[in-house]
């Protein structure tokens, strides 16, 4: 898991340059790209991934239940998303908040009584599964947060272009699979449980340093941004692969490819909640002083759930061996 996050962190550097590049060229190129990488991965998956078809399975999964899912996810994003602009108090924002309730408590429902659930409830009855998905929830919520409002102040505070923008992005993701080189090391020392919120902690202290060194002198990368930006490339490094890897390891056997769907299920819904949030919580400043302050606000909020990530990765650690 620790090698597979570092793969995926430098394609996370790579993929804001190449991006830039792109949309210099033609925003249309960025989803061009998509194509022969997704016929890549389908011919490369046929030759190199195993069948791990379980053949005692015989009925479907829980369709209706991965639809409440879906839509109960995507009704409480609209309902943040909107809130701002529908008034947090309107028919329409309450109605998408109340249509997420029901649509996401209809899909625990089917959890419990479908005989092929989306997601199998016994898994987080396993404590420290359930701990790694809470704090991978909140770390995935903070850390495309993160992402967004980095490029959003460059581009639109700064007036940097993309491509620009990009090359500014790229040193945190370029930090991670060097960190996770380290973390692998001090995995063998250190509880998964305790190392992960470590880094969450990193990461938080990261967003700190950043809000509190940019101002309203101007854009000086290197001394404002650049030293935040990569102690939360640090925290992401020592945080991440450890969640990962930590969430499936008291699962039996069986079970640990279905544990690693599903914590990676959980990271992504982190980001979509984290960018509806951000996009909530940014709004259209019409100023440097109105952007300057509801960005400190996000970068707030984005520490806060960090610091809340690192509480629910110390559920993680083994409590029979911290009492012994």
């Amino acid at each position: 898991m620790r090698i597979w996050s570092a793969v995926a962190a430098i394609a996370a550097a790579a993929g804001p340059v190449l991006g830039g590049l792109l949309v210099a060229a033609d925003w249309r190129w960025i989803f061009v790209l998509n194509l022969p990488i997704g016929i890549f991965a389908i011919l490369a998956s046929q030759r190199v991934v195993p069948d791990s078809r379980d053949a005692s399975v015989t009925k479907l999964p829980d369709t209706l239940g991965a639809g409440l899912l879906t839509f109960g996810v995507g009704a409480l994003a609209l309902a943040i998303v909107k809130g701002g602009d529908w008034a947090w108090g309107s028919g329409g924002t309450i109605a998408g908040f109340a249509a997420a309730a029901v649509l996401l408590a209809g899909f625990v429902w089917r959890a419990e009584h479908h005989p092929v659930p989306v997601v199998d409830p016994q898994l987080y009855r396993v404590r420290s599964f359930a701990s790694a998905n809470l704090a991978m929830i909140a770390f995935g919520l903070g850390m495309s947060a993160y992402l967004l409002v980095i490029v959003l102040w460059m581009q639109d505070v700064w007036q940097w272009s993309v491509i620009k923008t990009g090359f500014a992005v790229a040193p945190a993701p370029a930090m991670v699979p060097i960190v996770t080189m380290v973390a692998q090391r001090l995995a063998k020392k250190i509880p998964g449980g305790l190392l992960s919120a470590i880094g969450c902690v990193v990461f938080a202290a990261g967003t700190v340093l950043l809000l509190t060194s940019i101002g309203p002198r101007g854009a000086d990368y290197a001394s404002d941004l650049l030293p935040g930006h990569l102690l939360v490339g640090i925290g992401i490094g020592l945080a991440l692969p450890t969640i990962l890897s930590s969430a499936t390891h008291d699962l039996p056997p069986q079970r640990a490819s279905t544990g690693s769907a599903v914590i990676n299920m959980t990271r992504q819904l982190g980001f979509v909640l984290g960018v509806s949030i951000i996009v909530a919580i940014l709004g259209s400043p019409g100023s440097y002083h109105a952007a300057h302050t509801v960005f400190v606000h996000a970068w707030w909020t984005i520490a806060a759930v960090e610091l809340a990530a690192a509480l629910s990765c110390l559920g993680m650690l083994d409590r029979r061996k911290a009492a012994a």
